[in-house]
């Protein structure tokens, strides 16, 4: 059954819908999808390595320990229907990530990183994968476009030089340029699980030759020649230019927490942070409302 709305920033404080109230009741959710995997590379000694992949698409509600401070509004849930969650997987070798969804929020995979032995534009998605070998483009972040952004750019390759590729983007920066190091872009903190986490760093950029790789994005953003780090949406690390694979992306995650919905919720992994009710998921299930 589909949401029914949205509420404000008054009903995240519970304005409407007390405990133990019959009817619907405001939730609010961290939607993360899994990351781009790293670039393959040349398969020759010393040729640039891949470019790094971008984070899974990063969707958030909830922002503040206190409830008084959301960025975007809570969803409504109707108590006893079931809400089906999907969780993305991380992108192997120059492929993307999967999406994540909690009913209406959808959360775009990070973009699959390039190969460094040609110039290519990086992948787009929920961030972008960086450009690869001569001068190749960043990868387009927040596509399709959210309101907050997802995520964000790509970096560019070197154009000459060492030929280094970029890194991938980050949901709180855009991946470094293959002159700059080719470094994953950060990711970004939520509290919803009561501790502050951070998540969906890009991948870093493989090296090559005498070029180091570049290291990954805060918030499970692999290095160079490094997978993404699982139920971050990490962007995977680019292989090392010689011959060596992209490494894979972490997979999402899907967050949610109410404070006014009932005791009997299920779905996923059950926790609680003071009044708060919390559920986690790091593979598909439903959520019972």
């Amino acid at each position: 059954m589909p949401l029914k709305g949205t509420f404000g920033a008054g009903s995240a404080l519970g304005f409407g819908f007390g405990v133990g109230v019959e009817g619907p009741y405001a939730i609010d959710y961290l939607v993360v999808a899994g990351g781009g995997g790293g670039g393959g590379t040349a398969n020759f000694a010393f040729g640039s390595g891949g470019s790094g992949g971008g984070a899974g698409g990063y969707r958030n509600s909830f922002t503040s320990s206190s409830y008084d401070v959301p960025s975007v509004s809570t969803i409504e849930v109707d108590r006893g229907t079931g809400y089906p969650v999907t969780v993305g997987s991380g992108g192997g070798q120059n492929s993307s990530g999967g999406q994540s969804v909690f009913s209406s929020i959808t959360s775009t995979g990070g973009g699959g990183g390039r190969a460094g032995n040609t110039a290519q534009t990086g992948n787009s998605g929920g961030s972008g994968s960086g450009g690869s070998w001569d001068g190749g483009g960043g990868g387009t972040g927040n596509s399709p476009s959210r309101t907050p952004s997802q995520g964000s750019n790509g970096g560019s390759a070197e154009n000459g030089g060492n030929h280094r590729s970029g890194g991938g983007g980050g949901a709180n920066s855009a991946g470094a340029s293959g002159p700059g190091g080719g470094a994953g872009g950060a990711g970004k903190a939520s509290s919803i699980n009561g501790s502050s986490t951070t998540r969906s760093g890009g991948g870093g950029q493989g090296g090559g030759g005498a070029s180091p790789n570049g290291s990954g994005g805060s918030g499970g953003g692999g290095s160079g020649n490094s997978s993404g780090q699982a139920n971050t949406g990490g962007g995977g690390g680019g292989g090392y230019g010689n011959g060596q694979s992209g490494k894979s992306g972490g997979s999402g995650i899907v967050i949610l927490r109410h404070l006014d919905g009932p005791s009997t919720s299920s779905g996923g992994t059950v926790s609680t942070s003071g009044a708060a009710r919390i559920h986690t998921f790091t593979g598909n299930g439903t959520y019972t409302a």
